[in-house]
């Protein structure tokens, strides 16, 4: 019992440091907000869509050379604190700077957590010959200075896995689904340029209850969970509603119904103490626009 307790008090320390951390370190503003309009109508500035882009294209890279899916975040991660910075600003009125400042974020992260890695000479000929060697080099270093090294940020994933211990009544039958709808909102919350805002633990706070209420459907245990991480993190269930359902929505109702084996789901509604089902494919895939209109 006493060995249950100090793991228990571990995974708690543990969390609550990763949470300093990245509040020291890892926060990211609106820096597309500081960008101005072009002078010139052929020119353009890296934008919201240009941002999604690049970060599609990472992911499907990552996927292609079967990378683990925090080498997409921390990728990410680093481009857009990157972009944040004094330094970075200058990437975010020229493209090409962009495309080498992306390249060289995914590099570092692949060169840190992969073991088959990608050199600066396959990164500039995945630029189509706009980025050579010599720029991803020098690039990687201009990045490091800028971040101050910070290349290791707590990871969403990494979050979701040590918020998952927090509930040692959960089946471990059911380990490699719930690390399966997680990384796929995850890998939402990465494309969407207002969540790398968010504090990885929001997300990954968000990720963990509606990972176990699509898996379990079980009140009482979503309930307990979402109290227990609230009560670790000092995270209010409350300021994360909205990010839940952002979340849940990324999610196409075919794999709804492929992880549920069944037509409809449920998500916990805190307000209302009830589950709410999940409206069927709209045809198009989409997951339904409010959680709530299904009451």
């Amino acid at each position: 019992m006493d060995d249950d307790s100090d793991e228990f008090d571990q995974i708690c320390l543990t969390i609550k440091a990763m949470i300093k951390q990245e509040k020291i370190g890892y926060r990211i503003h609106d820096y597309l907000a500081d960008v101005p309009e072009p002078n010139d109508k052929h020119q353009r500035h890296v934008d919201s869509d240009i941002r999604f882009l690049i970060a599609q294209w990472t992911l499907q890279l990552a996927d292609v050379c079967e990378y683990k899916s925090e080498t997409s975040w921390i990728a990410m991660s680093c481009l857009d604190r990157f972009l944040a910075s004094p330094n970075g600003f200058e990437a975010l009125l020229d493209c090409r700077m962009f495309q080498n400042a992306a390249l060289t974020a995914l590099y570092m992260s692949i060169k840190m957590n992969e073991v088959e890695v990608l050199g600066p000479v396959n990164m500039a000929q995945l630029s189509r010959g706009h980025q050579t060697e010599g720029d991803i080099e020098e690039m990687e270093v201009h990045m490091l200075h800028s971040l101050g090294w910070r290349v290791n940020p707590p990871t969403a994933l990494s979050f979701v896995c040590m918020f998952l211990k927090l509930a040692p009544t959960l089946d471990p039958g059911y380990d490699s689904l719930l690390m399966e709808i997680a990384e796929f909102q995850i890998q939402q919350s990465i494309l969407d340029y207002d969540l790398c805002r968010v504090r990885a633990s929001k997300v990954a706070f968000a990720t963990t209850l509606n990972s176990v209420a699509i898996a379990y459907k079980d009140k009482r245990l979503c309930t307990g969970l979402q109290k227990m991480i609230a009560s670790v993190t000092g995270i209010r269930s409350s300021s994360i509603r909205n990010l839940q359902e952002r979340l849940f929505h990324s999610i196409p109702q075919e794999k709804l119904e492929a992880w549920c084996q069944e037509p409809q789901t449920t998500v916990y509604e805190e307000d209302n103490n009830t589950y709410t089902n999940a409206a069927k494919s709209d045809g198009h895939g989409n997951s339904p626009r409010s959680l709530k209109e299904q009451l």
